[in-house]
């Protein structure tokens, strides 16, 4: 349905680039719309209001954003973090350094035995986190309520 809405012209509040040119490469033309589809789904079927990525997606949370404020009430909100030191950007669960969704209070506890990467993830975190608890426990806590959700 939604991506019925961004090949048609005449229904487009905004148009839907062609490809984005990133790090040397060029996306297939569906790649934005299918973007914009996956953040309205989430935020019409779950709720989710916010997306956390790095600055390095922003050409594409550029688009959801322009849609976004265009076509509802509440616009999704973006937060942009920057690169992981000393890591490579990851989704998925392949970089052992990095801390996932679905890792042990025993894996978030010795991932962030490395300051820098503490620091970093903590100030990432910062709008989500709990003055309450430390880097640890809102770690859980954020990775508890996400998975729940799906």
């Amino acid at each position: 349905m939604f991506l019925d809405f961004c090949r048609d012209p005449e229904k487009q509040k905004l148009t839907i680039l062609r490809s984005i040119r990133k790090n040397n490469g060029s996306f297939n033309a569906l790649y934005a719309p299918l973007e914009v589809a996956e953040a309205t789904y989430l935020a019409e079927l779950l709720g989710v209001d916010y997306k956390l990525g790095p600055t390095s997606e922003a050409p594409f949370d550029r688009i959801i954003l322009d849609l976004s404020r265009k076509i509802s009430d509440n616009p999704f909100k973006m937060i942009w973090y920057s690169e992981v030191p000393d890591r490579p950007t990851s989704y998925l669960k392949g970089n052992q350094k990095c801390v996932y969704l679905t890792d042990s209070p025993e894996e978030i506890h010795n991932k962030l035995k490395d300051d820098t990467y503490s620091q970093w993830l903590l100030d990432v975190l910062k709008p989500f986190n709990a003055s309450s608890l430390n880097l640890e426990e809102n770690i859980c806590n954020i990775s508890k309520a996400i998975l729940d959700k799906i």
